[in-house]
């Protein structure tokens, strides 16, 4: 968790836009054994990352 926080605070810092997101309980293999509800909320913001970022 520390290292997400100081690497969301540089970005932050840099004006890039970023969202710090916790999924507690998780570890960095969540999207392999990770709760669905986390699975599916980290998917989604991906694609509306990805969607936003590529101008489509």
């Amino acid at each position: 968790m520390g290292q997400a926080e100081q690497w969301f605070h540089a970005l932050r810092t840099r004006d890039v836009p970023a969202r710090l997101v916790v999924y507690p309980g998780s570890s960095h293999l969540f999207l392999l054994d990770g709760r669905p509800s986390h699975r599916e909320d980290y998917s989604r913001r991906l694609v509306e990352w990805v969607t936003m970022h590529t101008n489509r």
